[in-house]
């Protein structure tokens, strides 16, 4: 009967693993790595883009004339503040519709310049992190206030009241808006443009007698805005407009105007606009 010769495993074979064996290990300490540079990575949360908000504050006698709409447009401004000026880098820029309104004089530029909140490891950390932003973000708000409320004390309603030309501040917005998705526009104002030459609207000696004529003045002056300024529509693309006019709605021709005003928007490109 032949001899059945069968090897038997050295102790050095006994020792080695299976293939599969050692693909395992090898993805196991693979995972293991990834996770520690996972968490080696910047956990900063991501800073909200700032926001652009843009008031045209009515500098002419027919609105200065309203010592209520003054008391009104000073709390709206302190609300609008509140709402638009939370975050790091929010900008608000203020100015005064006269007859120049394209000069962009005179104008308040305020910015937030509150310190992000920062990404902290530990829980008392954090704590004190968000108390600190807390702090500092109300002391700014109070500044931002204070100044926009002085700036708005300080028209006496006078220096330019012979003309209003709201025109210009669809010029003045296409040329300080960079990014529509985060801007807004905000109207203190009767928005009755005022300005001579046949070639201009003067609602103060004939506002429009009803809405059909509002909405075809409207549609004409938008095809004539380009002729008196430089006017960048991708720059208004469905920017948000607010008309805070108080009691001066009350003011005859005041619901013409209002037609005039959302058709010649709507002209413009800009987006949803509320009134008061």
């Amino acid at each position: 009967m032949p001899l059945s010769l069968t090897k038997s495993p050295s102790p050095l074979d006994r020792c080695v693993p299976p293939p599969a064996a050692i693909f395992q290990t090898v993805v196991a300490v693979a995972l293991l790595l990834l996770s520690g540079c996972r968490g080696d990575q910047d956990t900063t949360t991501p800073v909200p883009e700032s926001r652009t908000t843009l008031v045209f504050l009515d500098g002419s006698t027919s609105a200065g004339a309203f010592p209520a709409a003054k008391a009104l447009f000073a709390d709206s401004l302190r609300h609008m503040i509140r709402q638009r000026m939370q975050r790091s880098g929010d900008r608000l820029s203020l100015f005064v519709v006269h007859e120049k309104t394209l000069s962009k004089s005179p104008r308040l530029e305020l910015t937030n310049d509150v310190r992000p909140i920062e990404e902290k490891p530990f829980a008392d950390e954090r704590a004190l992190e968000a108390a600190r932003f807390r702090k500092d973000q109300q002391e700014e708000l109070r500044r931002l206030t204070a100044e926009a409320t002085s700036f708005l004390r300080s028209l006496d309603g006078g220096t330019f009241a012979r003309w209003t030309d709201l025109w210009g501040t669809l010029g003045v917005a296409s040329e300080e808006i960079a990014d529509p998705s985060n801007a807004a526009i905000y109207y203190f104002s009767d928005m009755f443009e005022s300005m001579p030459g046949s070639d201009r609207r003067n609602f103060d000696r004939r506002a429009p007698a009803g809405r059909s004529e509002a909405e075809t003045w409207a549609e004409k002056d938008a095809q004539a805005l380009s002729k008196h300024m430089v006017l960048r529509r991708e720059h208004l693309d469905g920017v948000t407009v607010r008309v805070v006019m108080g009691p001066l709605a009350t003011k005859t021709g005041a619901q013409s105007v209002k037609f005039y005003w959302l058709d010649l928007f709507d002209h413009a490109g800009l987006g949803t606009v509320r009134y008061n």
